[in-house]
């Protein structure tokens, strides 16, 4: 496995690791789970933005990563995030 292929997995598992949280937050009953998660949420978005401006996966990757991007970005808007 070369260093694309590693970060390209690491950007998936790190957008999905923030989805999860999104929806933990999102489906929460309790403000201090709901806040935790966001929190959570809103690191991996912020990570995974950090290191995609470093990394030049191939097209259908790029194309995968924009798209879980999206997906939590959008639940964090929903979470009431500023992005």
């Amino acid at each position: 496995m070369d260093q694309q292929e590693i970060t390209a997995d690491f950007l998936k598992n790190e957008l999905q690791t923030g989805i999860t949280f999104a929806d933990l937050a999102l489906t929460a009953k309790h403000d201090d789970r709901r806040e935790r998660n966001k929190a959570n949420a809103r690191k991996a978005y912020d990570t995974a933005l950090r290191f995609m401006d470093t990394h030049s996966p191939t097209p259908e990757i790029t194309t995968e990563l924009k798209d879980r991007l999206k997906h939590l970005r959008d639940q964090l808007k929903k979470l009431g995030e500023s992005i």
